[in-house]
């Protein structure tokens, strides 16, 4: 027994570490160590945008260095304390930076998944797509060779760059952000928080370090700049809207107002750049579930009940990725409404008022609590100004400028997925 090695049980350690996070927790909420769960987020135990900030100044002393709000607020707690204490996924042997190409900041997303897929078809052989991916619930690596895999996109098309948005250099050494930057000729900045549990100070704060870590960078690479923007930035409402600044207004959201934040930052950069505002977007063949529209689709179709004057603007995520891709940076920031004439809508005579349709169909208690406090979400008829986005169109696809948007095709796809459905036009 003495030549044995001695033998060490690590799980007290891992356990004293989980629980610093858990008290953090739990001083946060104001509740006994016991009442948390460590498989769930802070959020999903009903921490809200302000106690966050509590809870971050509680692990920024336990872990002596800046604490993420979006991890604090959306990982599950177990997770959070390795992602604080592991390095992030060290890059392969083979990817090294050296191959000329783009940098895409949130390809594991619904609209940047699509963006690698065309930049992988797209650009010429031997360059690549940087991806910038950080560890979640599930590690950078194996979240990107998901997505490339339902993509259909080789390993040898893309390179997985393993930082953070929102620090400086993307949190990368000297070395590999200098070779990155003498690499990339592009950038196309996708990433977003969108969570309607984050306040607008936070989503302000997180999105500026963002947009200055991306700003710098193109500096830096002397790279342009394609910035994913959003219909949010103007009320559901009113129009047309213009491809203009936008402005502030009252109760706009966080995540709208930071969009306008970033919008005003790129055009005060004097990088070239252009600013492409986007409504929700569907892939025919695979609804994004975390869309708010695809979301009320599938409830109402499961249901057979439509509510009253369903309306809304959504783009093919197909054509916003090409869109991305083309020919549309100036050295003034062009902004392009990459939105159709026409909203997706409803003409089902049998729709219900809204309060008697949420009685009907199965929705998660938040959606159906933000549509009974905004109704106005179910008829977001706002009319936009798209000249810009329309001659810009002309440069990237043979197709008319009505193809961004097909209706029919769409509501067709979704009556047959979800079994039956009202009639729709």
């Amino acid at each position: 027994m003495r030549a044995l090695p001695v033998v060490t049980d690590d799980t007290d350690v891992e356990s004293a570490a989980e629980d610093a996070v858990i008290a953090a927790a739990a001083a946060a909420m104001g509740c006994a160590p016991s009442q948390i769960d460590p498989a769930l987020s802070f959020h999903d135990q009903g921490g809200d945008s302000l106690i966050c900030v509590t809870l971050m100044l509680e692990l920024e002393k336990v872990y002596k260095r800046p604490i993420d709000f979006e991890l604090a607020m959306n990982v599950p707690l177990h997770r959070l304390d390795q992602l604080m204490t592991q390095e992030a996924d060290a890059p392969a042997p083979t990817d090294t930076f050296n191959r000329p190409g783009i940098l895409l900041t949130g390809a594991t997303g619904f609209l940047g998944g699509h963006v690698l897929a065309q930049a992988a078809r797209d650009l010429p052989e031997g360059e690549v797509i940087y991806c910038l991916v950080r560890d979640k619930n599930r590690g950078a690596r194996d979240r990107l060779d998901d997505v490339a895999a339902t993509h259909g996109i080789a390993q040898k098309r893309y390179v997985m760059v393993p930082g953070t948005l929102d620090a400086p250099d993307f949190g990368l050494d000297a070395s590999p952000v200098k070779a990155l930057a003498a690499s990339v000729r592009q950038v196309i900045h996708c990433a977003a928080m969108v969570n309607l549990a984050i306040g607008r100070k936070e989503m302000l704060d997180w999105s500026a370090r963002g947009m200055n870590t991306v700003l710098q960078f193109c500096r830096d690479a002397n790279a342009d700049l394609r910035f994913t923007s959003s219909s949010s930035v103007f009320p559901d409402r009113g129009g047309p809207w213009p491809e203009t600044p936008a402005k502030l207004w009252d109760d706009i959201t966080g995540y709208g107002a930071a969009k306008i934040a970033a919008e005003t930052a790129i055009r005060a950069s004097d990088t070239p750049a252009a600013i492409v505002r986007l409504p929700s977007l569907y892939d025919l063949n695979a609804p994004n579930p975390r869309d708010i529209y695809e979301i009320i689709l599938e409830a109402s179709l499961k249901a057979g009940q439509m509510p009253q004057s369903l309306t809304f603007p959504m783009t093919d995520v197909t054509a916003a990725a090409a869109f991305l891709l083309g020919p549309i940076t100036a050295t003034d920031g062009p902004i392009y409404n990459l939105m159709a004439d026409t909203p997706i809508t409803s003409n089902d005579p049998n729709s219900l008022p809204v309060n008697d349709w949420l009685a009907k169909v199965d929705l998660e208690p938040g959606i159906a609590n933000v549509i009974e406090n905004f109704p106005e979400t179910l008829q977001a008829d706002a009319s936009f100004i798209n000249t810009a986005a329309r001659t810009a169109w002309t440069r990237i696809s043979n197709r008319p400028y009505c193809a961004i948007s097909d209706s029919d095709a769409l509501l067709s796809r979704r009556q047959s997925a979800y079994q039956s459905a009202p009639a729709l036009t």
